[in-house]
């Protein structure tokens, strides 16, 4: 299921992935080892990584709709177009949400360290 998401998504979803992987895996660090400075990266790399699957769904659907302009018996097809782009975004809060619970994490574990 993942892999067909991934196909459907088109070349958005590499840079999603990537900048994704990189907010999971900085908090991962960041719930070990928790040190503010990482927490800012965490939130700009979290929320780059949403602007980007807003942007690949966006651009998923200009192209459901560029076809259907050539195409106006397939209207249907902006829905199936639209779903294959959706996959951009849900990809994309999937990694946020694992990123946050990971962050949360390592703040709880700061916060206790400091004796708060």
């Amino acid at each position: 299921m993942m892999l067909s998401a991934i196909q459907e998504a088109g070349w958005p979803i590499f840079p999603i992935l990537g900048f994704g992987a990189s907010t999971v895996v900085l908090s991962i660090r960041y719930a070990l080892a928790p040190r503010r400075g990482r927490l800012s990266a965490i939130v700009g790399l979290s929320v780059l990584t949403l602007l980007l699957g807003v942007l690949g769904t966006s651009l998923g659907l200009m192209k459901a709709i560029e076809g259907v302009a050539n195409n106006p018996d397939s209207r249907w097809l902006v829905m199936v177009g639209l779903k294959e782009a959706l996959n951009n975004l849900v990809i994309a809060l999937l990694l946020i949400a694992a990123s946050t619970v990971l962050a949360s994490a390592g703040a709880s574990r700061s916060g206790a360290a400091a004796g708060g």
